[in-house]
């Protein structure tokens, strides 16, 4: 059979690193099924090189710039007459190592749901209630931009709470970031999946970068100001997460004219 044996190419092709070919889904609806699996297997493996690349150029700036402030705060404190500067460069390195210290956890987490290194238990989870209490907590760190859910209190869903829970405090923490005056938090719901959409009116995100936020510290153009402090490992483990829960993070333009993030997982018996 003709598409078969196109699948099969594809497939052998892709064994051999080549993930630039599409299997075609066409045919009969098993062998649609299998092209539409090999081609996000192929987009996936595109998604991990670029990962690979990133973390190795990103880690290699990001620890260096750390270590080099502190080898040159130590240098200063040793040299003659630094002793009124003595606190001041203590402070510094006490931030530094603060800094490296973030990068290491961050980096142990993104490692550890990016190779399923733990199981991810799921259960009941009071969606709704979590989102309130986090939305209490988080518009204290930036008092001028409002938050305003349309999450019902008493929503009850499946997932991991915890993870759910970093999940939306970085996208939250992000928005933050960019937002002019309000962030909007709604839920939307299918037969199948439970989706939180996280909408912000501040610069928005070019439709070329929209995926590259999920990329471990790609940081993006001016649009999404650097001034702010980029991206980072923030979303990356936003993406990782939904992964694990059987769905996916994506970014859209919002209707109030800046970003829309969706959060989205397979919704579970209880929803």
């Amino acid at each position: 059979m003709k598409v078969l044996k196109q699948l099969i190419d594809a497939a052998e092709r892709m064994c051999k690193g080549d993930f630039t070919v599409r299997a075609r889904e066409t045919g009969p609806d098993p062998l649609m099924r299998l092209g539409n699996s090999l081609n996000r297997l192929s987009d996936e493996m595109v998604r991990m090189q670029e990962e690979q690349k990133v973390i190795t150029h990103a880690l290699n700036h990001e620890i260096r710039t750390p270590l080099a402030r502190l080898r040159l705060a130590m240098d200063m404190m040793q040299s003659p007459g630094s002793g009124k500067t003595s606190a001041a460069l203590l402070q510094k390195m006490d931030r530094d190592i603060d800094e490296m210290e973030m990068l290491a956890k961050e980096m142990l987490q993104w490692a550890r749901l990016t190779h399923r290194q733990e199981q991810v238990n799921m259960g009941p989870i009071a969606l709704g209630r979590m989102v309130h209490e986090l939305i209490g907590d988080l518009s204290e760190l930036n008092p001028h931009v409002s938050i305003i859910p349309t999450v019902p209190s008493a929503f009850f869903c499946t997932g991991n709470l915890p993870l759910l829970r970093q999940a939306l405090i970085n996208t939250i923490r992000n928005a933050q970031k960019y937002a002019n005056t309000e962030i909007h938090i709604g839920l939307e719901t299918n037969e199948t999946t439970v989706s939180l959409i996280i909408d912000d009116d501040g610069p928005g995100i070019p439709k070329k970068d929209r995926e590259r936020i999920f990329i471990p510290f790609k940081c993006l153009d001016e649009s999404r100001s650097r001034q702010t402090g980029g991206v980072g490992l923030g979303m990356a483990i936003v993406h990782q997460i939904m992964i694990a829960h059987g769905g996916f993070a994506r970014a859209d333009r919002s209707p109030l004219g800046g970003a829309r993030i969706h959060l989205s997982w397979e919704k579970g018996p209880l929803a």
